[in-house]
């Protein structure tokens, strides 16, 4: 999915690939219908045990983001 707006790659929630773009490359992908993009090699990543009742989804991906820079 292609989104001119900085929350547009929250669909990987969802399992989409999606990138947020500028206005120019937008109005190109409406256009014709295709956007030239890289996409990035998949890592899959398991975590193991039961999360203590504070945790969240967004405590687990901060904790990714140490691990893997």
């Amino acid at each position: 999915m292609v989104g001119a707006d900085s929350h547009s790659c929250t669909e990987g929630a969802i399992g989409a690939y999606s990138i947020g773009v500028g206005s120019t490359d937008l109005a190109f992908a409406m256009a014709f219908g295709w956007v030239w993009a890289r996409v990035p090699e998949t890592t899959r990543i398991n975590y193991v045990g039961e999360p203590t009742g504070w945790v969240s989804g967004k405590d687990l991906e901060r904790y990714r983001s140490l691990v893997f820079r």
